[in-house]
Formats: structure tokens, sequence, C-alpha cells
């Protein structure tokens, strides 16, 4: 972690807008970049987070439909100041106009961003809600060992439990037991696919429907897990900090 540790406190930083075409990545996308950054050299930790099916948009012909990415999530937090993790990190939120995220664009995307930023290549994190959790167990599975990702968050997503068999990627999966959208037994099986994994989590939280992101992303579901599974314990954002490729 000592890579972490020589880069500057994050004192509020700049939150931008490219629109679809704007930059050769295949997504418009918003970036935060950490307050310090462009006065430093050191390199980045990178979250991408992957939106829901319901904030998908084509920036190319309505720039405005890029702000729908901030509803949610950590670009929310961002918009809304109450973005404040541990240590100082790009955070990435793409919009795609497709039916479903695709494993193919979103490698394309993260190679764009490590080569267009001073991102930490070995340190870069994948979540998503719904949809875009979906988005998280589909890359996982199709990238196996040659993942770009150290470690992932999926919340209230559904995939492929025998595909997830797979994946070598650390994940901490978070789901609500009232869910009616994804039932819960869908997060335990998807659990149980990732068994070649390094580690896998599962969090539930009694009495919450499909919205569980919300406790989730904030931290403030942090000791309110069902006793049943894991235990939301540590910060999602501390968690994956404590995994890279370079290990």
């Amino acid at each position: 972690m000592s890579d972490l540790r020589c880069l500057p406190p994050d004192t509020g930083g700049k939150h931008t807008a490219h629109v679809l075409g704007e930059t050769d990545t295949p997504y418009g996308f918003y970036i935060y970049l950490p307050g310090g950054y462009e006065e430093g050299s050191g390199r980045y930790p990178v979250l991408v987070f992957l939106h829901g099916a319901g904030e998908c948009g084509n920036s190319a012909e309505d720039a405005e439909a890029l702000e729908l990415v901030l509803i949610h999530g950590p670009p929310h937090l961002i918009h809304s100041a109450k973005w404040a993790p541990t240590y100082p990190m790009l955070v990435v939120s793409p919009q795609t106009r497709d039916e479903y995220w695709q494993t193919g664009k979103i490698d394309d995307f993260i190679h764009c961003v490590v080569k267009n930023y001073r991102a930490n290549g070995s340190r870069v994190y994948l979540t998503g809600l719904s949809m875009g959790a979906d988005g998280v167990f589909t890359y996982l599975s199709e990238t196996g060992d040659r993942s770009l990702v150290a470690a992932a968050v999926a919340i209230c997503g559904e995939g492929s439990a025998a595909e997830a068999r797979k994946a070598r990627t650390p994940i901490w999966i978070f789901h609500g037991e009232q869910d009616d959208v994804v039932p819960l037994q869908t997060a335990v099986a998807m659990r149980a696919g990732f068994t070649n994994a390094p580690e896998a989590r599962l969090t539930v939280y009694p009495d919450v429907d499909h919205g569980s992101w919300y406790q989730t992303y904030d931290l403030s579901g942090i000791g309110h897990g069902s006793e049943q599974y894991d235990p939301y314990d540590i910060g999602i954002y501390d968690w994956m900090l404590t995994y890279s490729l370079s290990d």
C-alpha cells in the first residue's frame, strides 16, 4: 500500500464530462481527478463505475444525456460533494448506449484511461449496480486470468454462476434480502459460482429491496448486513485497494 501513501491528499478535485466521440474511448464518460492530481506525478488507482439500465444514453446525439450517470453511485457522491475515500483515486463513469455492458468495450475503455491519465494499471477496480453489476459479472467471467481489474464490487446484479467459475478476480457481492427485481437466490448462486476467485464475499441487507447500492456506496451500510452472510466490516473502497494485479 506504500504506493498509495505517497499520493497527495484529495482536497477536492475536478469532475469533467467527455461526450461520446470527444475522446478515443468507446464511451462518453465522467472522470474525477482528485485534488493534487495536476500538481503531482504519482499514478492513481482507478475506480470504474458501471451504471444501471435507467442511465443509458447517447451523448453524441444529446450531450445532456451524459448527466444520467450522476444519478447513483460514486459519481453521484462526487457530484453531491460527499466523496471521501481513504485514499485518492480516479473515478471514471462511462455511459453505454447498448442494451448491456460489453466486455470488449470495457477492456478498451480501461486501456484508454490508463494510457491517457496518470493511472496505476495494477490498481484498476470495477463496480456496478443492477445492469452494471451484470456487466461486472460478465466481464470477470469472460476475461478470466487476463482481467485488467484487481478487484470488483457488484450490487444487486445477476449473471451466470457456471460462467463465474472462469473468473480469477476477487469480488464482493451486495444484495437486498427483499429484492423483487433480482431474487436473493441469484446472488447466493453467483457467490457460489466464484469458486476460483481469490476471495468472494456476499453481504445481504435485511428489509432492503433492489436499491441496496445506496448504503453500500456511501458506506452507511457498514455493520448492517445479515448475520447469515458476510459482514460489511470494511469500506468497499479500502477493501478493493487491498488487492493489486502486481501482487
